[in-house]
């Protein structure tokens, strides 16, 4: 099976893949052969060596091949192993009464559409910008001129500040057909996120492989901002005494908070 990641966590998926098997797996495998190299029949007069009209001179020749475990395939071996020893359920193929038995720590695998909180993409507005006070100093010092978010980004490029708003994870939500009641979301580390534009494709169904790590229950609910923890702008605006609210996504539950370890299609 060939998959097409958009997010692979490798250091998750090492982890899990070793605990999984019970020890740690080598990031190489070496391969030594030998291959035989024949020369045709040479007078060399200043060795004093004749060798026969004819004659072939065999030599073995040691050679190391080198082969790296790269996170993929070792991602494909952990999906497997997973399955082989039923510790991973697919959502997709449960019925309301086995779900509702999924407890933290399972392995779950959804295939479904994503999205972004609805206010996620807007952080990262003028608007919203603005009310951190970076952009009003931008323009203080620069003399920037903001016509759009091209001209923002630019101008805080321009100071070094672009690093200071940029948030380091991404929060995603994944809607499954027949389990539009519940709500499933992850928090994406962006280092390992391959493909940004691929995330944000519409009517595209990923699948994700994660572990379970909080289950909210009917009735209650949760802020998505508030498990990001490099939210700068959330933050910022919270330091200056700024109403975030608005800018808040909110889930009610039931809900279920996943580890992702691989989002694929």
């Amino acid at each position: 099976m060939f998959n097409d990641y958009v997010f692979l966590d490798e250091e998750k998926v090492t982890k899990f893949y070793d605990s999984t098997i019970g020890y740690r797996v080598s990031e190489t495998i070496k391969k030594t052969g030998k291959s035989s190299n024949a020369e045709n029949n040479v007078q060399d007069t200043e060795m004093g060596s004749i060798r026969k009209s004819g004659e072939i001179e065999s030599t073995l020749e040691e050679i190391t091949e080198i082969h790296e475990i790269t996170p993929e395939i070792k991602f494909e071996r952990l999906n497997d192993l997973l399955v082989q020893k039923k510790l991973v359920t697919n959502v997709n193929e449960l019925d309301e009464d086995k779900f509702y038995k999924l407890k933290r720590g399972n392995f779950i695998e959804i295939t479904g559409t994503t999205n972004f909180p609805k206010t996620f993409n807007d952080l990262n507005s003028i608007n919203e910008i603005k009310q951190t006070g970076i952009v009003e100093m931008a323009q203080s010092i620069k003399g920037i001129e903001i016509k759009g978010i091209d001209e923002v980004v630019s101008g805080l490029e321009t100071l070094g500040w672009l690093d200071q708003i940029e948030d380091k994870e991404t929060p995603l939500i994944f809607e499954v057909e027949d389990w539009e009641k519940v709500s499933f979301f992850c928090i994406l580390n962006n280092f390992y996120i391959k493909s940004m534009s691929e995330l944000k494709s519409e009517d595209v169904e990923f699948t994700i492989l994660g572990k379970i790590n909080k289950i909210i229950p009917e009735g209650k609910s949760v802020v998505i901002h508030s498990l990001i923890k490099s939210n700068s702008i959330i933050k910022q605006m919270k330091h200056d005494g700024k109403d975030v609210s608005s800018i808040a996504t909110e889930l009610q539950g039931p809900a279920v908070k996943i580890i992702p370890i691989a989002v694929y299609y």
